[in-house]
Formats: C-alpha cells, structure tokens, sequence
C-alpha cells in the first residue's frame, strides 16, 4: 500500500502556476478590433505627460544630461509614430474587403457575358439579377 501511495504521488503531473490556468486564449485576444486599436491610437496621442516631465528636467540639467533627456524623447517620439504606423496597418486590415470582392466578381460576370452569344436583354437582365444579390 505505501508503494501504491509512491507511485500515484509520482505519476502524477505537479500542478501548475495559477496564472498557467487562469490564463484564456481565445482567437480574439489576438485580434484586436476597430475599436481596440482607435482606442491605442488615441491614448498614445493624447500621452504627452513625459515630454512635459523632460522639460522640467531640463530647466535643472546641463550638457550630457540635458542631451540624454532630449535623446530619450526623441526616441520615444519615434516608437509612438512605429506604434501608431503598426496600429494603421492593423486598422486597414481589419476594414472590410467584401466591396473589392463583389467588384471582382462583376467584373468576371459581365467578361462572360460579353463572350456569349445572347440576346443583349437577357444579357441585361442577368447582370441586374447579379447586382441585386451582391449589393
């Protein structure tokens, strides 16, 4: 029976982290939508709090310091613009691209049409019937 014990305590997976478990993956935590990222845009637009703290140093700092706090935000100038030139990208990805499609699909139908040999009312009539169900 001690044996028995050993062997299922052994056996056993230890358990793991809480955060392991409370962790929730789901498609959409990797997905941001519109919103979510209008929201990024904005706050880190609406963020100049450190460039008015930099400049307040500034009035105390001379030489290498003052050049070291001018540095620091002119770099983070440049990861907001990398951030908010990410978050467009993500945004134009996000807009609907069914429009180009339907488009496309028009444009196929009436290539077709074009090449077959029917009356021009039926023709027109089919590609009404067409745009009706795409638009």
């Amino acid at each position: 029976m001690n044996m028995e014990n050993t062997f299922n305590q052994t056996s056993q997976p230890e358990a793991e982290p809480a955060a392991v478990h409370n962790t929730t993956f789901s498609p959409t935590a990797a997905e941001p939508d519109m919103s979510y990222i209008i929201r990024k845009i904005d706050q880190i637009m609406a963020d100049s709090q450190y460039i008015r703290d930099a400049l307040a140093q500034l009035e105390h700092a001379e030489g290498a310091a003052a050049m070291a706090i001018g540095n620091i935000v002119e770099n983070r100038e440049n990861t907001n613009q990398r951030m908010i030139e990410l978050l467009q990208k993500l945004l134009d990805n996000l807009k609907p691209q069914q429009l180009d499609t339907d488009v496309a699909k028009l444009d196929r139908i009436q290539q077709i049409l074009a090449a077959v040999d029917m009356d021009e009312d039926y023709k027109f009539d089919i590609l009404n019937q067409v745009i009706q169900r795409l638009f």
